[in-house]
């Protein structure tokens, strides 16, 4: 019966244990888990977005370059035809300039040119296999529009088709370009030779006179766009296409997805809502649903709709043009696509948190039976000794452990030797501790806080008035009632009794502890620790009753004899409900503010990086605006003059032709121009640039320059004036740097100064430094333009006197290079008064030992 007692105890303090450990750990892994699922499917949210803009972005771009191409066939053959290069009443000029036109852009599928007479020539490059062919239609073919092999030089060889009574007049192409009287997009068609679709740009061709003399065409195949969507990368599943405002489908990533249809044995266009691909065709009826038909989206939408219970994010993008076309561009991107790694990640946690747990519950198991056994063994000695076997062998209580059981071990091996002196010089001073404690009791009820006293053995022996109000019971008699049956008792003996009696403690007064469903546990209360000769001050102990907690701050100490033997533990305690609800509310108050710190520096972060953001997209799309623009027009600059030259070089004069060659060189220079600029900067950007400081006498640099620009200057009738203070001054710098910053400066004051101007250029020599300044007579600058006239791609209202170029590069790559030289750059202007740069660097100072540290 004992030994089955106390393996009960035993067991449920190991389970106690055991669930702490479990609980927390289990507890603790679900919020990971779904903290870390939750993050992954906002990043995934993110990740999409990113990509659905980066797709749309490029999708309009592509379609921006590809669509640019017919309208620029159409004006160098326009240009070229009107200003009488190309003699369109020439059959074989007119066929080789076509076939060489269509070469030079791979994109075309026919280029060709229609007369009010009814004549057709064309130049075709087939779509399956991009064979260039000449196509024919005139008096000499009888009007049947021929379609001729050629060599690789655009000779005709044999006829590989032809169709009969082929009149370009009676074309719905030509008829809606003479309508429209202007250049046009006409209506997407069907080849008649292939399983695609083409579209083309149309122009009308007059006289000088005012009179039609035919029409311009150029043609692109469709399916170029189709192969393009597809090769974007949409994850699995997603899917891309450009409809019509109509409904009709101009392109698609699905290339499987036909985008005709025969009817009745006519050929018909393929509707968005009929597509054979659930996406686009979902897609397609929920726009056409919610706008009530695709005319009326005029602006960018984002939206989330829901197929096959998957969710998926759409995005639609309107695209128009100069010429008439009005699109819809609609990227349909599905959630799963991205989340199916996350899923197998989550399951991979969920059986790694699974073996974590069961590793964590195996070492809980450990650490219980480590704790609980010694335990178990003290309990086993406690009995023995209040069944007064003073003379047993402790030895196995680990007494020699170096942690709280040893030192409870320590003290029961200690009492077990101490207490039958105790009970033997007990009995004759039970009168004095009588009347002592008499007195003591009077003293005791006077005082308002609670007082419990028990005996050596941890029996209840005393509780004042104080004590029995909180506690709402007897103490003492309350204690005996609950205590064991008689017969037990006779059974175990006095000593196992008592100790039996002092486990049940905190189960009789109802004592927990506080914030948790368990009983104060035994051994960590102050009492006990007081029965071991210890001070202890708890302040986590409750007292349950049925309409009400208090809480708790108990005091216990031992009260020892005049040999230190421990005779009682005495427990002050005291109602501390309005103390720890001031503490709660200052913890709460505590942490709100926390909160609303951390909310607060979280806001700050978010904008600081969104400022970042805002500030790397507008660098973006400034760099993406001068590559656009400004490679853009000296490129159709060349392109024009070239195919200028090639068509009309035997009748152009040798001054015509270097005109010609000196207006090349200028646009070749421009692009030579930006895209060195773009490298200087891409350098000073990424740290590649390593200034290699050297003493350097800088004037003959300068010198240098100035005579580099004679030239330019004296063609705007500009002059130079110098004035050195010390010309054999020497300053620590890079001589390439250096060369490149008075390059640009020098450069700049003849690019903007106005005719008939001076330009000074001044080196003075101050304590440690040499400062050089370049004064022009230019417009200056305003205000405006000082708060960014070293900004990265700065645009200023001052523009060239003599039509050069400017990228708004130089002077951001000229403070940059100053600052790779420690040295320093500044601005002193007046509106329309002119602009003065000043430029300071170290002077560099002969030592005796003439040495110089290199940074």
């Amino acid at each position: 019966m004992n030994s089955t007692y106390f393996n009960s105890k035993r067991h449920s303090l190991r389970l106690v244990l055991i669930s702490i450990f479990s609980i927390q750990l289990i507890v603790f892994t679900l919020i990971i888990g779904w903290l870390s699922f939750r993050n992954s499917q906002q990043t995934v949210q993110e990740i999409i977005t990113q990509l659905q803009t980066e797709i749309v972005s490029r999708i309009k771009e592509h379609l921006h370059q590809y669509l640019a191409i017919p309208p620029l066939v159409l004006k160098i053959n326009q240009e070229v035809i009107e200003n009488g290069s190309l003699n369109t009443n020439n059959q074989l000029e007119l066929e080789r300039y076509l076939f060489k036109q269509i070469k030079l852009f791979p994109q075309m599928t026919f280029i060709s040119f229609s007369s009010e007479t009814g004549n057709y020539t064309g130049a075709h490059r087939q779509i399956d296999n991009g064979l260039l062919r000449v196509v024919i239609a005139n008096e000499q073919t009888n009007q049947n529009q021929n379609i001729y092999e050629i060599d690789d030089k655009g000779n005709k060889l044999n006829i590989a088709k032809s169709v009969p009574n082929f009149d370009p007049r009676k074309r719905p192409w030509y008829r809606n370009v003479i309508t429209a009287k202007k250049r046009v997009w006409y209506d997407v068609y069907k080849y008649s030779f292939y399983d695609s679709l083409g579209m083309g740009l149309g122009a009308p061709i007059y006289n000088k006179q005012g009179e039609l003399l035919g029409v311009l065409a150029a043609d692109l195949a469709l399916a170029n766009t189709s192969r393009f969507l597809n090769g974007l990368t949409m994850g699995k599943t997603g899917q891309a296409f450009i409809i019509e405002k109509n409904g009709h489908l101009i392109a698609s990533s699905h290339l499987q997805e036909p985008l005709t249809k025969l009817v009745d044995g006519k050929v018909e266009r393929l509707s968005a809502l009929q597509s054979n691909n659930t996406l686009i065709s979902y897609a397609a009826k929920y726009l056409h649903q919610q706008f009530n038909g695709l005319q009326n989206i005029s602006t960018e939408l984002n939206f989330n709709i829901e197929i096959d219970k998957q969710k998926n994010v759409v995005n639609v993008l309107p695209y128009k043009d100069d010429y008439g076309l009005d699109w819809l561009v609609v990227v349909i991107l599905p959630e799963n696509d991205f989340m199916a790694k996350i899923n197998a990640n989550s399951e991979i946690t969920f059986f790694l948190s699974l073996f974590a747990v069961m590793i964590a519950i195996f070492i809980a198991m450990l650490f219980a039976k480590w704790i609980t056994e010694p335990l178990e063994k003290m309990s086993l000695a406690a009995n023995q000794i209040t069944n007064g076997q003073w003379e047993q062998n402790l030895e196995h209580l680990d007494y020699l452990r170096q942690d709280e059981i040893g030192e409870l071990s320590r003290a029961f091996k200690k009492m077990g030797d101490q207490l039958r002196f105790s009970f033997d010089t007990l009995e004759t001073k039970n009168e004095q501790l009588r009347y002592n404690e008499e007195r003591l009791k009077q003293f005791l009820e006077a005082i308002p806080i609670g007082i419990f006293i028990t005996d050596a053995q941890g029996l209840p022996y005393y509780a004042n008035q104080a004590a029995q109000l909180i506690l709402r019971k007897n103490a003492i008699s309350d204690f005996q009632d609950q205590g064991l049956p008689s017969i037990l008792q006779a059974y175990l003996g006095r000593k196992n009794t008592n100790y039996l009696h002092y486990q049940k403690l905190p189960e009789i007064y109802r004592l927990y502890l506080a914030n948790t469903p368990w009983h104060y546990p035994v051994e960590k209360m102050p009492l006990t620790k007081a029965l071991n000769g210890q001070i202890a001050v708890v302040d986590d102990m409750e007292v349950r009753h049925p309409d009400c907690t208090i809480p708790l701050e108990v005091q216990a100490t031992p009260v020892f004899n005049e040999k230190r033997e421990i005779i009682y533990a005495i427990a002050v305690f005291q109602d501390i409900s309005v103390r720890r609800q001031s503490e709660q509310d200052k913890i709460s108050l505590i942490q709100e503010q926390e909160a609303k710190n951390a909310a607060l520096k979280y806001n700050k972060e978010i904008e600081l990086k969104n400022a970042q953001l805002v500030h790397l997209n507008q660098e973006k799309n400034e760099l993406m605006g001068i590559v656009v623009h400004d490679l853009k027009n000296p490129l159709s600059a060349i392109k024009g003059l070239v195919d200028a030259l090639q068509w009309s070089l035997e009748n152009i004069s040798k001054d015509e032709l270097n005109e010609y060659l000196d207006m090349i060189q200028i646009s070749a220079q421009q692009m030579f121009n930006l895209i060195e600029n773009l490298l200087d900067m891409n350098k000073l950007d990424s740290g590649e640039v390593k200034a290699t400081l050297q003493p350097t006498n800088i004037w003959l640099i300068i010198l240098r320059i100035i005579k580099r620009y004679q030239i330019t200057a004296q063609n705007k009738n500009i002059v130079f004036h110098t004035e050195a203070m010390d010309e054999k001054a020497i300053a620590i710098v890079d001589e390439n740097l250096f060369h490149q910053v008075f390059d640009n400066i020098i450069s700049n004051a003849v690019k903007y100064s106005p005719f008939d101007r001076n330009i000074y250029c001044r080196m003075v020599v101050l304590e440690d430094r040499v400062r050089c300044e370049v004064e022009d007579q230019g417009p200056g600058f305003s205000e405006q333009d000082l708060k960014k006239l070293f900004g990265k791609f700065s645009r200023l209202s001052a523009k060239p006197t003599g039509g050069e170029h400017s990228s708004g590069l130089g002077l951001f790559i000229v403070k940059k290079l100053v600052e790779n030289m420690n040295g320093k750059v500044w601005c002193e202007t007046e509106k329309d008064r002119g602009t003065t740069f000043m430029v300071e660097f170290p002077l560099f100072i002969e030592t005796e030992e003439n040495d110089y540290d290199e940074s």
